[in-house]
């Protein structure tokens, strides 16, 4: 629970130091997250349990009771028995205990950086929703005032029906492309109610207008941040680390165990005080367990090593992928920003400069152009959403 309450006290740290209508929508669903609570409860008990595993056996009571067939009376008496392992087990075993709290610590975090991404990337999907459907209203408007322009011509007798129903099948086309838009708006947000604990977060939705601020940092800084912070990383480490002290008292175990016990007898009147030592030799039972032991930790270094790697190109890939992104993102912005195509298109077919059909050819191609357009900012905040993810915590 305690780690639990910290948890979620850094996601409201992290919320007061991000001033950001996107972080803010982040931030709150992620403190509402009841599977990312469930993971940090269910982490707890693995610690505890690895505690109960470390403590002396409890203690063993015994009665006896003896009679004579020949009437030479009765014997009765009582033992308390303790058993430990070799005593420098404890130790080793405590030392991978403590190992095992450490890598908990941090695989909550990486889980915390997980689901922390997985929040921001299905909020991206929504923003990048939010501006395909801004983009298609502006299209429909348009063509609701063409239809009725072209509508009152036609009854004037300076169209023909034809390009009255040309009109007419663009705005339907047009219509539909915007339920679909909306559809998946729905889909999203649906979504993000299960993230956000089951709570409506409409209002919050209601905020996603604009990308995060997110900024394409230097190689040298995200290798930096890897191998500094990376939670996944230090939790495999100290999971590496836990697994060597097993396989040392896994060795130990090879020792004898030891017993202790007081032993009261009462013979025919005559009472008897004694104490009992016993002794256990596992040299035969403990051969396996140390090899399995020894083992698991050579598997742990050889899974940290390729862990590593892995994390190395995939930064590498997602930094060279987001270079490139943003490139074309510089040369489709003069063209999208410095002008609304839409809308001169619009003029020029009013001011008599091109026909319908060159218009709607024209509509066809300026909005193919600026979904794709859309499309690489999208993969570029994508990129960038998972390639500056350890700074999501502090």
């Amino acid at each position: 629970m305690n780690r639990l309450i910290i948890l979620m006290t850094a996601i409201g740290i992290a919320m007061i130091g991000k001033a950001q209508s996107f972080d803010e929508v982040l931030y709150s669903i992620a403190s509402n997250n009841a599977e990312l609570k469930a993971q940090i409860e269910a982490n707890e008990s693995v610690v505890q349990t690895a505690k109960s595993e470390n403590v002396l056996a409890a203690p063993e009571l015994g009665y006896e009771h003896n009679w004579s067939n020949r009437g030479l009376g009765t014997k009765w008496g009582f033992s308390v028995t303790q058993s430990f392992d070799w005593p420098g087990i404890y130790g080793k075993r405590g030392k991978a205990i403590d190992a095992t709290k450490s890598a908990i610590d941090f695989l909550n975090k990486s889980n915390q950086v997980d689901k922390l991404l997985q929040i921001k990337l299905a909020i991206i999907d929504i923003v990048n929703i939010n501006e395909q459907i801004k983009l298609w209203q502006q299209l429909e408007q348009n063509m609701l005032q063409l239809r009725d322009k072209y509508q009152t011509a036609y009854q004037n007798g300076e169209v023909s029906i034809l390009d009255v129903n040309k009109i007419k099948i663009q705005c339907v086309s047009v219509s539909r492309q915007l339920s679909q838009l909306d559809i998946q708006r729905q889909v999203l947000h649906s979504s993000l109610v299960a993230m956000n604990g089951g709570n409506e977060c409409a209002e919050l939705v209601a905020k996603l207008i604009a990308y995060p601020a997110d900024e394409l940092k230097g190689e040298e800084e995200y290798v930096n941040r890897l191998n500094d912070f990376d939670p996944e990383i230090q939790y495999e480490q100290f999971m590496a680390t836990r697994e060597v002290y097993s396989a040392q008292a896994a060795r130990m175990n090879r020792y004898p165990g030891l017993s202790l016990g007081y032993k009261f007898t009462n013979e025919l009147g005559d009472v008897f005080n004694g104490f009992t030592i016993g002794i256990s030799l596992p040299f035969f039972s403990q051969k396996s367990k140390i090899k399995a032991s020894q083992a698991a930790a050579n598997a742990r270094e050889h899974q940290l090593h390729q862990l590593r790697v892995e994390k190395l190109a995939t930064i590498y890939a997602q930094r060279h992928k987001a270079i490139s992104l943003k490139r074309e993102i510089e040369e489709y912005k003069p063209i999208f920003e410095q002008s609304d195509n839409l809308d001169l298109l619009k003029k020029s077919l009013d001011a008599g400069q091109i026909s319908l059909i060159e218009y709607l050819q024209e509509v066809n191609f300026f909005m193919s152009a600026r979904q794709d357009y859309m499309e690489v900012i999208y993969q570029y905040h994508l990129t960038l959403a998972s390639l500056n993810k350890y700074w999501l915590v502090n």
